[in-house]
């Protein structure tokens, strides 16, 4: 019935704001809704009718006040503030923008592998070597091989050149390390160069060192990480959502829950919040 409602006012061009879906869901509400929008009433005086709904209001501001108010804080606390609004024109992507992005991937996990690659120099530099020298690369896997012996072969390319890394199962982390490797992944090879080959004796990703020193909140507090909700999609979950945000509300759960609940300030949402339109062909027909 709610999505019925929804729908009428939608196709006879009214905006329908999150209050108006909050007070939809008070059953008198909901009720004379439905009534006017089988009597094919305007989708104005819908509107108005759901808004005079006082008593819901009240219940509303109750529990706005409730959330933003825990045991008695400052509301101003809790106040929503916008950092940061990204606004940017969607443009044409070329060769030159992902060149530029991988680039700049590059750069940023390089950052990482630097502070425990010892003796690291560029690809370029090892045509230069003429000894049976241990060194160290990072680079960019950008082809990925398994020779009739069993050894891995990849090549790795950075900004000033490539080369080839060889595998072998007789050093058998190192070899297990890179069986495991996808194409784009950047990594750092620790080997004897020769000519136009690396012989690997290590490797390492670009994992975060842990720290011994760990930082806590002065105050118990939760955070929250969220992804690929898909609003819209026909396998949108719309009871588990619901049921997640009932208990984010206090209104779900076990005591326990509950209280972490109460607890928790802040919400990660990782990304694809939105079902997207347009991806990929007849993609609206798996919307709702």
């Amino acid at each position: 019935m709610k999505k019925q409602i929804v729908s009428y006012l939608i196709e006879n061009n009214e905006l329908v704001k999150p209050e108006i879906l909050e007070r939809l869901k008070d059953p008198n509400t909901l009720k004379k809704a439905a009534k006017l929008v089988e009597e094919k009433a305007e989708a104005k005086q819908i509107i108005d009718v759901i808004k005079t709904n006082q008593a819901k209001e009240k219940e509303i501001k109750e529990t706005e006040h409730k959330q933003n108010n825990r045991d008695g804080e400052d509301e101003d606390k809790w106040a929503v503030k916008v950092l940061f609004d990204y606004e940017k024109p969607a443009l044409k992507k070329n060769v030159e923008s992902f060149t530029k992005y991988f680039n700049n991937r590059f750069k940023q996990i390089e950052k990482l592998l630097l502070p425990r690659a010892e003796n690291n120099i560029s690809i370029s530099r090892l045509a230069n070597k003429t000894d049976r020298e241990t060194v160290t690369v990072i680079g960019m896997i950008a082809d990925k091989q398994l020779t009739k012996t069993n050894k891995v072969i990849l090549t790795l390319e950075d900004q000033t050149g490539t080369i080839k890394a060889l595998f072998s199962p007789n050093n058998q982390e190192a070899y297990k390390m890179a069986k495991d490797t996808v194409l784009d992944e950047v990594i750092s090879v620790t080997g004897t160069a020769m000519k136009d080959l690396l012989f690997a004796e290590k490797m390492m990703l670009p994992e975060i060192p842990i720290r011994t020193e760990i930082k806590k909140s002065p105050e118990e507090a939760y955070a929250i990480f969220i992804a690929d909700v898909h609003l819209g999609s026909n396998l949108f979950l719309e009871e588990e959502f619901g049921n997640f945000i009932d208990w984010l509300r206090g209104e779900y759960g076990t005591e326990e829950q509950k209280e972490i609940a109460k607890k928790t300030k802040y919400c990660f949402i990782a990304g694809d919040l939105v079902a997207g339109v347009g991806i990929y062909p007849k993609q609206e027909e798996e919307l709702k």
